[in-house]
């Protein structure tokens, strides 16, 4: 499943997995950083829809203020 398809909260529960893997002292290095890739993904893709709602919150303030 490509990032654009995931919502906000399956990306973030996705990003809690990752960090709990991240934990884990038997972790190999590659596969570390196959995680770390994974989550700084998931981690731009939770910024923009953040981003995006609060654009969506603050001209509905700006629409209810007229």
């Amino acid at each position: 499943m490509k990032n654009t398809e995931v919502d906000f909260n399956e990306a973030l529960k996705q990003l809690k997995e990752i960090v709990a893997k991240l934990e884990n002292p038997e972790l190999s290095l590659e596969d570390g950083l196959k995680l770390i890739e994974e989550g700084i993904n998931l981690h731009k893709l939770c910024k923009e829809k953040l981003d995006k709602a609060q654009i969506r919150i603050t001209k509905l303030f700006e629409e209810k203020a007229e």
